[in-house]
């Protein structure tokens, strides 16, 4: 399918054709939807009859307000892909809610979004899944060099009598999107990230094969900003099949992603009014980023704060400070592993 529509088209923030994102019954019951609002501490108490009978506020307010409360409750991490035997992410939609929503775990995009989409559905909001190819390249470059199709991403629908459409993702890590982004290429279409004053906005772009892509640009720095593309995608839908094999080939294909060569942990935190204060009331989170030492960032300001030098110390770590349940017996199972603190070569997360 060619594109036809006019930069006037996509600036305006639709679908390429102007479609309408078709509602679709969520994977998770009415029951799940109020653990997972629970578990985020959706402030406002919704009965299972409230969702089922489809009382809960879609609105475009609200998918921001469930965006950060599901950052901010679940990490980013795949310590399940080095500290189980199998070394495997289930990010199927049972595996998934059970990793994040029962045992209050993380997981990476797929298990992230899988979730995410599905309490979508659950409280109405009309949404659909795609996959996107990251930029291996580090930010402040504009070289790219793009990795398959190994990252998932949604768009949303979040106004009832309209087809604007908004791309949601709180599945990317480090540079992570804080709220939704508006389908559009408009010079003014620019959000804040999720540590600012670091930025997004969108840009269309080609990869060889196809006319159809978009790019999520980010910058350190919203106000002085300097773009760097994070990954590029097309409107194309993908399904659960689609996102378990990515999965499947991002933890166990050599050479696809960082993730078999790093433990990734990202947290996010809700800011003190001190520090928002400092950036002028714009950020939302803070983050602690760990791989081999332990990161603790406000707004651009940036500062290590433990070294972790075996893997009892990082083991610690994730249940200290990031909340994460490994077992100290589980470190026999990274011995031998590239990401094994004894192998180590530090990873660069954003």
């Amino acid at each position: 399918m060619s594109f036809q529509a006019g930069d006037s088209d996509i600036r305006r923030g639709t679908l390429h054709d102007g479609r309408w994102i078709k509602p679709v019954t969520s994977y998770y019951s009415t029951s799940e939807v109020i653990q997972w609002l629970s578990c985020i501490e959706y402030e406002t108490t919704f009965t299972e009859q409230d969702i089922a009978s489809g009382l809960f506020p879609v609105n475009l307010h609200n998918l921001s307000v469930l965006m950060r409360l599901h950052l901010v409750t679940f990490p980013f991490e795949n310590t399940a892909m080095h500290y189980t035997a199998d070394h495997y992410m289930d990010v199927s939609p049972e595996g998934a809610f059970r990793r994040l929503v029962k045992e209050r775990q993380g997981s990476y995009c797929f298990g992230q979004n899988t979730v995410f989409l599905g309490m979508l559905r659950g409280l109405g909001y009309r949404a659909y899944s795609g996959l996107a190819r990251v930029n291996k390249i580090p930010p402040d470059s504009d070289d790219v060099d793009y990795t398959p199709l190994t990252h998932m991403v949604i768009f949303v629908q979040p106004i009832i009598d309209s087809n604007e459409t908004f791309l949601v993702d709180v599945g990317f890590g480090g540079p992570n999107l804080a709220q939704p982004i508006l389908l559009s290429n408009a010079e003014t279409n620019v959000v804040l990230g999720a540590a600012p004053p670091a930025g997004h906005r969108l840009t269309r772009g080609s990869h060889p094969s196809s006319s159809l892509d978009w790019h999520l640009e980010v910058t350190r720095d919203i106000e002085n900003p300097t773009w760097s593309i994070r990954y590029a995608f097309s409107e194309a839908e993908f399904f659960l099949p689609d996102h378990a094999s990515a999965s499947f080939s991002v933890s166990m294909a050599p050479g696809q992603t960082m993730f078999r060569y790093d433990v990734i942990i990202v947290k996010y935190f809700l800011m003190s009014e001190e520090e928002s204060e400092i950036i002028e009331k714009t950020g939302i989170m803070e983050r602690l980023v760990g791989a081999c030492r332990v990161k603790r960032q406000v707004g651009s300001k940036s500062e290590v704060i433990m070294e972790l030098k075996d893997e009892a110390e990082r083991i610690r770590a994730a249940r200290e400070i990031f909340e994460i349940n490994i077992d100290e017996s589980a470190a026999k199972y990274i011995e031998g592993r590239v990401p094994a603190i004894s192998k180590h070569t530090d990873v660069k997360v954003d």
